[in-house]
């Protein structure tokens, strides 16, 4: 048995959009003539993303018939996504897109309308790919991009691809999917785990659980190859003792890609840190 690697992902499925849990009470005003001047164009899930909300607007239930709260109470929220619709107003003849969201412990949720709220994350392409990562790898609900971890992966990933570090293929045209974990005494061998536990070490990286520690992987290939790399790796199970929804929501996670040489062929490097609860140390994390 060897040790297995607790990831990140999230799975859209069982999605209840017009739920609202814990919303205060004192400030939920319901609008039937605001409901009636609305119609749904449609309604979908969507990834999971993290926002804040401009000091403008409010949040509402989902076809606007109840208002939760003006957005000024809530700017230091961090807000996650799951959901969206477009509504069409009979008024004014046009339609406008709202996002389904909720907070870290889901006490409050509703709907804002997407001009208000501002990603926490870049907008770069390479953030782009790897909050989508974040969103489908392992099937897993909870997981949240943090930003100071994504920094942090970014900053080793540049590490990761320049010249000190000679991981194989990093830049042939051959696919050789590579990823790289926590040290396997029968591995210290091979040309990429030393590579890879250098640049772990340079940058004060400890396998482990608890927020000084974390759970790195380091991978080369296509995106699917990534997603499916990370798939097979970061997966909840259920003998775990910890909910497969709740088990990522203290966890900090960092995801950062970049586009290798050769970059007709789709391969893009990528480092993974996450970092979890030290209590979590005493859950038995093994690869049947």
């Amino acid at each position: 048995m060897r040790n297995l690697l607790i990831g990140c992902g999230l799975l859209l499925a069982g999605l209840s959009f017009g739920s609202v849990r814990s919303q205060a009470a004192t400030t939920s005003q319901y609008s039937a003539k605001r409901s009636r001047n609305v119609r749904l164009v449609w309604r979908k899930s969507m990834g999971r993303h993290a926002y804040h909300n401009q000091q403008r607007g409010a949040r509402y239930s989902q076809h606007l018939g109840t208002k939760y709260g003006v957005n000024t109470t809530t700017g230091q929220v961090t807000w996650y996504t799951d959901a969206h619709e477009k509504l069409f107003n009979k008024t004014t003849k046009k339609s406008a897109i709202y996002y389904h969201v909720k907070n870290a412990d889901h006490s409050m949720n509703g709907w804002i309308w997407r001009g208000y709220l501002t990603p926490t994350i870049g907008s770069s392409s390479q953030d782009t790919l790897a909050l989508r990562l974040i969103d489908e790898l392992g099937g897993l609900e909870g997981a949240h991009a943090d930003a100071t971890t994504i920094a942090q992966a970014k900053t080793v990933l540049t590490q990761m691809m320049s010249t000190k570090y000679h991981f194989v293929n990093n830049t042939g045209n051959d696919y050789d999917n590579f990823v790289e974990t926590a040290a396997i005494a029968a591995s210290q061998k091979d040309a990429n785990a030393q590579q890879y536990q250098k640049l772990l070490k340079a940058n004060q990286l400890v396998e482990g659980f608890g927020m000084a520690k974390a759970k790195c992987v380091a991978a080369i290939g296509t995106k699917t190859q990534l997603t499916q790399d990370l798939y097979n790796r970061f997966q909840v199970d259920e003998n775990w003792g910890i909910p497969e929804g709740t088990f990522y929501r203290k966890a900090k996670v960092g995801i950062a890609t970049q586009p290798v040489a050769n970059a007709k062929y789709g391969r893009y490097a990528m480092f993974v840190i996450v970092r979890l609860p030290a209590a979590y140390a005493q859950q038995v994390f093994v690869d049947e």
